[in-house]
């Protein structure tokens, strides 16, 4: 299906009812799970950095849903949906990367590990609020922080 959003041409491809096979991982039970796929290609012109050319970008992205796509959802499931779950996933790769040391916990105890993802997205938001707030209040020029 061709679409276009924004200054962006886009074409979408998706298939439905793809057969998932797993084994659980505690009972080693074979269990089936249907998803549904799809693929956007896009295009898009851009001008170079340094210079007045314009240059023809594009781009490929493919994602996975547990609900049906077809012509009336897929703009509004990968556009709007799948793209700001991206800006939610860039929060926990900072965690996982730069410093945090952020990892899978693994425990028999849902609340165990809900508490560990709590706590490490709490510390993460305190760091942030106290970096932005070190610089908000020495632009005003009353307190110096020590960064």
């Amino acid at each position: 299906m061709a679409h276009k959003w924004g200054d962006r041409q886009q074409q979408f491809w998706w298939a439905n009812d793809i057969p998932y096979e797993y084994k659980e991982p505690l009972t080693g039970k074979s269990k089936t799970h249907k998803v549904h796929a799809v693929i956007c290609e896009e295009s898009w012109e851009e001008i170079a950095p340094g210079s007045t050319d314009v240059v023809q970008k594009t781009s490929k992205h493919a994602w996975l849903s547990d609900q049906p796509l077809n012509r009336g959802n897929v703009h509004e499931r990968c556009n709007l949906g799948a793209r700001h779950r991206w800006g939610i996933e860039s929060g926990f790769l900072v965690e996982k990367h730069h410093g945090y040391q952020y990892e899978h916990c693994f425990s028999y105890d849902w609340e165990t590990m809900c508490g560990y993802h709590y706590l490490m997205r709490l510390g993460h938001a305190l760091n942030v609020l106290a970096r932005y707030s070190c610089a908000l209040t020495n632009m005003s020029g009353n307190w110096a922080c020590g960064v």
